[in-house]
């Protein structure tokens, strides 16, 4: 079971329970978690080796809007 809560103020503070996952499991889900929050346009990319999470790569897009970029 896991259980997300959305921050009550605007820090990057968050909470996670999780049962059954390791501690170094529930750092990745937070990283994975916090490059989410961080990316308004774009993509994220998980990179796994023997399966290890290796890579969390973040692209992030700005898009045009007339002459002013949207971000």
């Amino acid at each position: 079971m896991m259980t997300f809560r959305q921050p009550d103020t605007k820090e990057n503070a968050m909470e996670i329970s999780v049962k059954g996952f390791s501690e170094d499991e529930v750092a990745l889900l937070r990283s994975v978690i916090l490059t989410l929050r961080n990316l308004r346009y774009g993509s994220v990319s998980l990179t796994v080796h023997d399966g290890r999470l290796v890579e969390i790569q973040k692209v992030e897009k700005i898009r045009m809007n007339g002459t002013q970029a949207v971000i």
